[in-house]
């Protein structure tokens, strides 16, 4: 009996000691350790902590079960706005498009170099058109048949897109940097403008002076007859097209850091400028408004507004996908990896397709509309054509023949044997030095048998 009284003391005295220890708590206590109470639930809640728990598989499929009909409600009783609905399809067709983790299995069988060799192959045919287009002697059995001239001329606007697109494939491609393509495409650009320069003062201006033609006179005559219907220099367009995709897509490192990226924006306006200015140029010849020398066409562009058009809305669409890759919150160097999936490449092909034809249509509808208006005005109906191209209409019929191999192109396609993209600009070369050999023969022969039928 005393012993059971002594063990109820000691249980009173320990029960005590506990209701004083509660009672000194301070309010300051109190709150914190609520505070730790709510924050393990909530970590229960979110599962940061119990993926660790040490509680019976049972009991955690009971927890999940719950924690997903509360946290997963019934989406018939969640009411979305409309805003809402069309925020949620544009999210989900974002993450489907750029963040699924598997890629597709198609990839264009066209690489770079392909394209490229296709557009050196339609430079060399645009070089037919132009001594034909200079004089009917040169060529002439290809151009008796109209629907193989026809082929022809349209081919011949396909290469400057094709050299583009190759172009935009090396970048992409993180082939080589974008000081590298400027330098190439300035170089070529002016190593072009200034052979031609040479060509016409060194052998067409010196016959036509030997023939007693003043030469001043005969380079103004040249530009108006010649230049209004010859394209002289494509890499004109593709270095301020090329200029223009740098200022919107490169990132300086050092310069034009923070808030000075805009300036450097919208430096991408000074290569549009320029082209427009050249343009508004071209159009105040063909009205015979100011002349022109022979000797200024190769220095100015060539290509329709179209064709600036298209490559322009390339240039932003490469950007505007950048920027909602970054607004989903990946990094710059995971959207460097997208930019190498089957699934963007295809994408790109697909995007390229559909301006190519939606512009040669609105290309044809320019072209007839343009004819009539200076029908109307009563220009002569055999100059009308040449008068439309040299506005820079008609140039992008021949896209559509391009699309089968915008399709077929995948830019993240390697080539092995790199040496072989340094050979392809002398094989092109080489092949338009042959044409004009070719067509000076044909301009030679046409022209002694004139003289002979003269004398005979």
């Amino acid at each position: 009996m005393d012993e059971t009284i002594k063990n109820d003391k000691e249980g009173a005295s320990l029960d005590t000691d506990n209701s004083v220890e509660e009672v000194q708590k301070t309010p300051e206590e109190i709150a914190e350790e609520e505070a730790r109470v709510n924050a393990d639930l909530l970590g229960f809640i979110m599962h940061d902590n119990y993926s660790s728990s040490s509680a019976p598989q049972e009991n955690k499929a009971e927890m999940d079960e719950s924690i997903e009909i509360k946290l997963n409600p019934d989406p018939q009783k969640v009411k979305l706005t409309r805003k809402q609905k069309k925020r949620q399809k544009y999210i989900d067709k974002v993450r489907k498009r750029f963040f699924k983790e598997k890629d597709i299995k198609y990839r264009g069988i066209f690489s770079y170099r392909y394209l490229r060799l296709f557009a050196w192959i339609t430079l060399a045919l645009s070089q037919i058109v132009i001594m034909h287009n200079y004089t009917e002697t040169a060529f002439p059995l290809l151009f008796q048949n109209k629907i193989i001239g026809g082929i022809i001329s349209s081919v011949s606007d396909v290469s400057m897109p094709l050299f583009l697109l190759a172009t935009f494939a090396y970048i992409l491609n993180r082939h080589t940097s974008y000081k590298a393509m400027m330098l190439f495409y300035l170089f070529s650009y002016l190593g072009v403008a200034l052979f031609e320069c040479f060509v016409i003062h060194r052998y067409l201006m010196n016959i036509l002076t030997v023939l007693g033609s003043e030469e001043e006179a005969m380079a103004k005559i040249l530009g108006l007859l010649v230049g209004q219907k010859i394209q002289f220099n494509i890499f004109c367009d593709i270095f301020m097209l090329i200029l223009f995709n740098f200022f919107v897509n490169y990132t300086p490192k050092k310069f034009f850091s923070g808030k000075k990226i805009y300036i450097f924006r919208a430096l991408s306006l000074i290569p549009l400028l320029f082209a427009f200015g050249i343009y508004i140029v071209r159009i105040l010849s063909v009205y015979g408004k100011i002349e022109l020398s022979v000797y200024v066409y190769p220095f100015l562009t060539t290509k329709s507004p179209f064709v600036y058009i298209i490559f322009v809305i390339i240039s932003l669409w490469i950007k505007h996908r950048e920027r909602i890759f970054v607004r989903f919150g990946a990094t710059r160097a995971e959207y460097g990896a997208f930019l190498k999936t089957n699934r963007n490449s295809l994408s790109f092909s697909l995007t390229v397709s559909k301006l190519f034809f939606i512009f040669s249509i609105i290309d044809i509808i320019a072209t007839i509309i343009a004819m009539a208006v200076m029908s109307y005005q009563g220009f002569p109906d055999e100059s009308l054509s040449s008068m439309v191209q040299a506005l820079g209409f008609g140039q992008c019929v021949g896209l559509m023949i391009a699309i089968p191999a915008v399709l077929l192109f995948s830019y993240t396609k390697k080539e092995q044997y790199q040496q072989l993209d340094m050979l392809l600009p002398f094989v092109g070369i080489a092949l338009i030095l042959l044409i004009y050999v070719e067509g000076t023969y044909d301009i030679i022969m046409g022209y002694l048998n004139i003289l002979r039928g003269m004398m005979g």
